[in-house]
């Protein structure tokens, strides 16, 4: 189902805005495109994609007389669509039919998805092009966790909600959202070391309440004695080994983001990734499924296999993992 609030835009047309609902557990976010963003042309015939939608409430259209509120016409929703091109609903009780039918629709589509979702068997969803393995009950817990947060002050998001909190700390002490950013970073860094992490490169944007926008370029260069023939004799060299490496700038870039913007001192930004980094954490999914990814290429790295795999084995998730003691000293 879609779901789109709308508004009034420039000359008499209703644009559909991205609206996030939860509708029985399962998340739902309109599409700003296609039917959704243009309003049909003159004379378009609407019996096909856009009466489905009227259907649904959900259209968008040019039309002037259109009324999503026409309070005098008898009442609210007198009006859907007036004009005699285009699919009508005059009165009230046939709203109200409408959107009960509407309503049981959505019943019977949660039950089914709820039945779907719980159903014995452990079925593993494989994402060919990223690797990523689902069982059916990790599936669950992420589609039916409530997606919308909202703050007077001030809203932390990333991969990780422990990393969220640790940003949003920083706020709550009175931090800028730069050191936020820092934060949340470096405990990415810890939880989610195969995406992110003080061994990689970083893309800053920054969006001041002026309106001013600024960028802080720190992805890997290249080293220095790198030339465009290293690889010509042995392609596995671009893979594995010291020539594979660019040059760290995550930490160079944070810090330059906290000196410009940063109020809270830097150590107190990096002692929550210390302490997470020395103590290690729960496995979860993400991270047990590249560990079962890689897991040849760890068990032939003996300081990776000790850190990620010291039973000879990727952790299940919910186990407790992950301790290092050497990136919490580098911290």
């Amino acid at each position: 189902m879609v779901a789109a609030s709308m508004r009034k835009g420039s000359k008499g047309k209703f644009e559909a805005l991205p609206t996030e609902v939860e509708l029985g557990g399962l998340d739902t976010m309109s599409s700003s495109g296609g039917a959704f963003k243009d309003s049909p042309s003159q004379g378009e015939d609407l019996d096909s994609e856009y009466g489905r939608l009227l259907l649904a409430g959900t259209a968008t259209t040019s039309s002037d007389e259109t009324s999503m509120m026409n309070k005098g016409e008898g009442g609210w929703f007198r009006r859907l669509v007036d004009d005699s091109s285009m699919l009508r609903w005059r009165e009230p009780r046939t709203i109200l039919a409408a959107l009960c039918l509407l309503l049981l629709a959505v019943v019977a589509i949660e039950s089914l998805v709820a039945t779907v979702l719980r159903r014995k068997e452990d079925k593993v969803i494989h994402n060919k092009y990223h690797g990523y393995e689902w069982q059916q009950g990790l599936l669950q817990d992420y589609v039916g966790r409530p997606r919308e947060v909202r703050s007077k002050y001030g809203v932390v998001a990333s991969d990780q909600g422990d990393c969220s909190e640790v940003g949003a700390e920083a706020l709550r002490a009175g931090g800028h959202a730069a050191d936020a950013a820092v934060a949340t970073a470096l405990c990415l860094g810890v939880k989610n070391p195969f995406a992110s992490g003080i061994g990689g490169g970083a893309f800053i944007l920054v969006h001041t309440k002026t309106g001013i926008g600024n960028a802080i370029d720190a992805r890997e260069p290249a080293p220095l004695a790198a030339n465009e023939t290293m690889f010509v004799d042995d392609p596995k060299k671009a893979l594995t080994g010291g020539l594979a490496v660019g040059v760290p700038l995550e930490l160079l870039g944070l810090h330059k983001l906290w000196v410009k913007y940063g109020r809270l001192n830097w150590e107190d930004l990096v002692l929550p990734s210390v302490e997470l980094a020395k103590e290690g954490f729960k496995a979860h999914p993400y991270l047990v499924t590249s560990v079962k990814d890689h897991k040849e290429a760890m068990a032939a790295n003996p300081d990776l296999g000790a850190i990620f795999m010291p039973k000879g084995r990727a952790p299940e998730v919910g186990e407790f993992c992950c301790a290092r003691p050497q990136l919490a000293e580098t911290l």
